[in-house]
Parts: C-alpha cells; structure tokens; sequence
C-alpha cells in the first residue's frame, strides 16, 4: 500500500493493571481498584451471614476484595476494615517470643488479643467515639499498649515487660462502665487474664448507639497467611489451626450471639485448605460450613453463546475498555476485547484460546496483558503478537512457579 508509511498508528501505551492487588490500591496506581473492581462471586452477599473463610488459589483475587472492602470503607464513614497481615505481623514470632519468656498464653489467647484490640483501634478512631468523655480512659489504656498491638515495638516490650501490660486505665473504665471491679492489684498484667473482660468491653462496645445508630460495621482481615508457612512444621499448621478456630469462636459467640456488625475473616489459599481439612475433626466441618470459594474456572459458559457471561471475561473486558479510554484509542468493535484481540483462532474464540494457556485467574490475564504498558504493540493486536505475549506470560508465570514452595510434604 503506497501510504501505509504515512498513516496514523494506534500504538500506544496500554495499561491493564497490576498483577497485585495491594499496588492498585496505592493512591499513585495507574489503575485504582476501586474503578474496577466488581464482585463477581458475590463476596458481600456471602460474607454478610454465617460465612468468614474466603478459599482460593493464588493470583485468583482474595486480596483483591479485602482491598476493594479497605477502599470503600475509607469512603464510608460507617465501614471500618484492618488488615491483619503475615508479613507485618508473624504470628508465628509471637507464638515463640511468649514461650521464650515463659509466658503462659496459648495461640488462642494471642489471636483473642489481636482481634479485640484491633477492634477496638477501629472503633476508637471513630470520631464520634474519640470525642466521648465515656472512652477516654479506654483511649488512653490503647494507647499505652499500642507497643502490644501493632508489631513495631513488641520485641522489645516482651524482652523488658514479657507480656504484661498497663491496666490501670482500663481498670479504672471497666469499674466506670460495669460497677464492677477487675481483681488484679498490680498496674500491670499478662494480657491474657484481661481477655474475658476485654470480650465484655468490646460486646457492649459494639452495642454503644454510636455504633447502632450510625449502622457502624467492622471487618478484620488475616491475610498472607501462607507466607513461611509448612506443612511438614506442625506448630506452623497449630498456629493456623487456631486461627480458625478462634475466628470461628468470635464470628458466632462473641459478634454474631450479640447481634454484632462485625466480621473476622480469613483468607486462605485452597491448597492449604485441602492440607487442614483432614487434620481436625471440627475443621473439615468449618470449612463446610464458614467458608466461599473464589473460583473462576466456569466450564459450563465455555461455550461461545455465553462466554461474555463468564466472570473472568467480564473482570478483563472492564480494565481493556478503560485503558482503551485512558489511552485515547480509537475502537474497531463493539466490545472492547474484540477491539484489542482478533477473533482468528477457530474453532476457539480468542478469549477461549488465551484463556487455555492460563490457570484461569484475574492475575494471569493482568500479567498477560502486562507488556503493552511498553507501548510497542499496535492496536488491535495481531495474531502474532497474541501468541507472542503468551510466551512472555509463559515466561513470567514460570518465574512465579519457580520460587520455592512453603507448603512442604512431610
């Protein structure tokens, strides 16, 4: 074609988005999550009842909604959501640190005091709650322990205190709001004995018309739980063990018992899942019962007729045809994928075709699409570039395949 040199390109720097989520919810991201996400599993809905345990593969979007919930809530003056994460905060290390200075806790008690705490945190950053002269007290005993609470300063607190804290405000605000007294004469006490009084606290907290008439909710996550953990180590899968069941004791007897807006929930990958369901008589029956998969494997809309039904489609359509908008670039079809991706793969459509050499996963199509940020494709792709950006996504995934494995087989 004689002008062919002279006409306008439509190569341009696509951004789809980024393989994980925590980096969409960065303020400075080229894709917010909360532009994009939508829950396609019906998480909310799930979530809203008896269900607490969210199950799934990596890369398939676990922390993608827990994000997502962390987003709205700093939107919603009535949501407030925390992250409990593994790599912040090593349960583990905990574990191990109060056995090194003799401290009589269990697992359950540590995972009692990082909920209610937690908890209490969210509620105190509440502004109506701060401004309440009731609270003070309680404001000041958080504040003095916060050392126990996010992991900062907890290794050194253990070594010079074990874990005992300071009770004398909190004393003083359980005498105020109960009529009753704690009966501990010392200014500090290993946390645990203040567990029961700390449930009581928190239920009638929870309960408090700050919280019922604005229809306050609160939402603690466990995420990363995976990280460092073995299968072949069997305090690491105790620590997890208790983790569950703990949560499960909360969710129902402590929130749910009391008619409570809140919500502890786990995130766990399905292969760790499969690991502890036989290794608890109750645990198999937990996962049953408390926990929603996340699974975008829908064999039965793989046909042609209705794969725009399908969830994982929908999730990608939505980021192409906002980084075709951001892009500024000119579409050929209706639908956005159609417009990026040429239908030249019969028998298969083309999203039927990349979709087979995937895990089926939001992360594999965000990483598959990745090299177009580079701005050396032009749009639409051509049937090259489809099969060239799946060797790099080919590539990329063997990267991720190849770090060594936690869950380790005894």
């Amino acid at each position: 074609m004689v002008f062919k040199r002279f006409a306008k390109s439509n190569r341009s720097a696509l951004y789809i988005g980024a393989p994980e989520a925590e980096a969409e919810s960065l303020p400075t991201s080229k894709v917010c999550l909360k532009d994009v996400y939508e829950d396609h599993h019906n998480l909310f809905e799930e979530l809203s009842h008896e269900k607490f345990i969210i199950v799934g593969r990596k890369g398939c979007g676990k922390s993608a909604f827990a994000e997502y919930a962390q987003n709205l809530a700093m939107e919603d003056a009535n949501l407030f959501c925390t992250f409990i994460r593994q790599d912040s905060v090593s349960l583990e290390t905990l574990v191990q640190l109060g056995k090194s200075v003799g401290t009589e806790q269990t697992k359950e008690h540590l995972f009692k005091w990082l909920i209610y705490t937690n908890l209490l945190k969210m509620f105190l950053n509440n502004e109506a709650a701060a401004d309440s002269p009731k609270f003070r007290l309680l404001k000041e005993f958080m504040k003095k322990n916060s050392g126990y609470i996010d992991k900062g300063e907890v290794t050194e607190l253990v070594k010079k205190h074990k874990f005992q804290v300071n009770i004398d405000q909190f004393k003083r605000f359980f005498k105020t709001s109960f009529n009753k007294d704690i009966k501990i004469k010392e200014s500090r006490a290993e946390y645990y004995k203040l567990l029961p009084h700390l449930e009581d606290v928190l239920v009638d907290v929870l309960q408090h018309k700050v919280n019922v008439e604005n229809q306050n909710s609160y939402v603690i996550f466990f995420d990363d739980l995976d990280i460092g953990f073995k299968a072949s180590d069997t305090e690491s899968v105790d620590t997890l063990l208790s983790l569950i069941r703990t949560s499960k004791h909360v969710n129902n007897t402590v929130f749910a018992k009391n008619n409570a807006s809140a919500k502890v929930i786990i995130l766990i990958r399905d292969d760790v899942e499969r690991l502890l369901s036989p290794l608890g008589a109750d645990i198999a029956k937990i996962f049953s019962s408390y926990s929603t998969e996340l699974n975008w494997y829908q064999e039965e809309f793989l046909n042609d007729w209705k794969e725009d039904q399908i969830g994982l489609k929908k999730l990608i359509v939505k980021r192409i045809d906002i980084a075709l908008t951001r892009a500024d670039i000119s579409r050929l079809k209706k639908c956005p994928w159609d417009s990026l991706v040429p239908n030249e793969f019969d028998p298969k459509t083309s999203f039927k075709y990349i979709a087979d050499h995937t895990l089926l996963r939001p992360r594999d199509f965000i990483l598959y699409f990745k090299p177009l940020e580079s701005g050396r494709y032009d749009i639409p792709l051509s049937k090259r570039d489809v099969n060239s950006l799946l060797g790099l996504y080919s590539a990329e995934l063997i990267k991720e395949l190849s770090i060594p494995v936690i869950i380790e087989v005894a």
